[in-house]
């Protein structure tokens, strides 16, 4: 089993590129504190968990527990999975990063950081991402958005990054992800934005490089 935040290396051959990817789990001890306060309030001992047969358990209390989580009205996951993938050192000057299937090359930061349905809404959280990631945090250049979009999940701060900023949503969904508002605040800050939905021409493929030898590896 793998921990938290220890890094797989990448063997890319014969490239120089040192390449690793890194799972972060975080839970959300702010919604986990409110869903235990909630439960208590309705009389749900949280210690016969332990000793119980969990359907047996949710069976009888079911009604309680889908009220403390109902009371949340937002982004319910009290864990969520984070995944950098980039550099395993700072030295982004020895890096270059076709985007667009290759039609363009820039210098610079070519880390992806995928952020699945974590709440970077929450400051604690968000500062908790920042400190995890330590200096990697300024090898990103791409971030795919917390829960396609959500504004229940979003931090403006992010819109203060240089980076290019994609979201997966599909073009039907209910909750109707991305929110309008995400969109608006990033690009409010000249941002660059991507949606990439069910259909394939909305894909996207960065090919990654180094200065030093152009050889091209996929991100």
């Amino acid at each position: 089993m793998l921990s938290s935040g220890i890094p797989i290396d990448i063997d890319i051959t014969p490239s120089s590129l040192q390449w690793i990817i890194t799972p972060y789990v975080f839970l959300d001890e702010e919604k986990l504190n409110h869903i235990r306060e909630k439960l208590e309030e309705n009389a749900v001992d949280l210690a016969e968990i332990a000793s119980s047969v969990l359907p047996e358990f949710w069976k009888e209390h079911k009604k309680q527990i889908r009220t403390a989580f109902d009371s949340l009205k937002m982004n319910l996951n009290l864990t969520s999975m984070v995944v950098y993938s980039g550099p395993k050192k700072v030295t982004p000057k020895e890096w270059i990063w076709s985007k667009d299937l290759g039609k363009s090359y820039i210098e610079g930061e070519v880390g992806c950081l995928y952020t699945g349905d974590i709440c970077l809404k929450s400051e604690v959280q968000f500062e908790k991402l920042k400190t995890e990631l330590g200096d990697l945090w300024s090898t990103i250049g791409v971030i795919q958005m917390p829960h396609h979009g959500s504004s229940y999940s979003y931090n403006n701060k992010l819109s203060r990054e240089d980076w290019q900023f994609v979201i997966s949503a599909g073009t039907t969904n209910r909750y109707r992800h991305p929110s309008h508002k995400v969109i608006a605040d990033l690009l409010s800050k000249e941002n660059c934005v991507r949606i990439v939905t069910e259909h394939k021409g909305s894909e996207l493929l960065y090919l990654i490089t180094t200065l030093a030898d152009h050889t091209e590896d996929a991100l």
